[in-house]
């Protein structure tokens, strides 16, 4: 596989997941980059993104408008949302394959990821499931429906 930034060979290494669990990632040792598969980020341990993010790469390059999959070679887009602080810069496949963070940007996610779960912590907030997006949509989804065949 290719570097999504730099274009130059990326290596593989194996690291332990927050469950014990080993996990492949990729990184570039010209950039500094790393391609990590779908939500491996998540499972990543702080102190472990740091060892990673810890390399000295080769060449600096500006993070740049344009990084392809090294899996299917489709441009990958910025991740924009809620998920992904505004200061840190993460890629994502459009076909899934994984999401590449430009040098220091893993260690970058991952301290945010903390703060974000200590202060859903400290105050008691739940964290938004699957289940408590859905339950409304269900509930006017079936509203709607039921109105219709009681008139």
């Amino acid at each position: 596989m290719v570097c999504p930034q730099c274009r130059q060979s990326l290596a593989e290494k194996e690291v332990l997941t927050s469950d014990n669990q080993k996990a492949l990632t990729y990184e570039c040792f010209n950039c500094g980059g790393h391609f990590v598969p779908p939500l491996i980020a998540n499972l990543i341990p702080q102190d472990t993104a740091q060892n990673l993010d810890s390399i000295t790469p080769k060449n600096t390059f500006p993070p740049g408008s344009s990084s392809s999959c090294p899996v299917c070679h489709e441009t990958m887009g910025a991740i924009t949302d809620d998920v992904v602080p505004k200061n840190v810069t993460i890629y994502s496949c459009g076909q899934n394959h994984g999401n590449y963070f430009p040098l220091h940007q893993l260690f970058a996610f991952k301290r945010a990821q903390k703060a974000k779960l200590d202060y859903h912590q400290l105050w008691g907030i739940p964290i938004r499931s699957v289940f408590t997006v859905l339950l409304p949509i269900i509930a006017i989804f079936t509203a709607i429906t039921a109105i219709p065949f009681t008139i």
